[in-house]
């Protein structure tokens, strides 16, 4: 996977709503995609909490299905999962925003976008 195609998402995990996922930033090194964006894309599923943050997502799973979906209609090959933990821990080691984007690539929990499903016999050549 690379770092220019993928859409790296920061999530946080809050303690008073039994351990709920909620997504705090979206973004690429293209640049940042804002939550009334991901809303607009993805409104059937999520809406804005607290006015910050998108949630909740029950498991990790809802939260990775979600951000799959989401890279999908963006156009990007898949997505980057960063925890609050890990962005925390970046910011301690890096020293500029180059870095700490390299370092959340290199340690957050990628996955690729599932493969389209073939349309017909002459769906790989056009």
């Amino acid at each position: 996977m690379n770092i220019e195609k993928t859409l790296i998402i920061n999530y946080s995990r809050d303690q008073r709503k039994n351990l709920s996922r909620y997504i705090e930033v979206t973004y690429s090194i293209k640049g940042l995609v804002p939550l009334e964006e991901v809303v607009d894309l993805n409104s059937d599923f999520k809406a804005i909490y607290d006015g910050t943050r998108l949630g909740p997502f029950e498991t990790e799973d809802e939260l990775k299905n979600f951000s799959l979906g989401l890279s999908t209609k963006l156009r990007y090959e898949g997505v980057c999962l960063v925890d609050s933990d890990l962005l925390n821990k970046a910011f301690s080691e890096v020293s500029n925003i180059a870095k700490l984007n390299q370092y959340l690539f290199d340690n957050g929990e990628k996955h690729l976008n599932p493969e389209p499903k073939n349309r017909g016999i002459f769906s790989k050549f056009f």
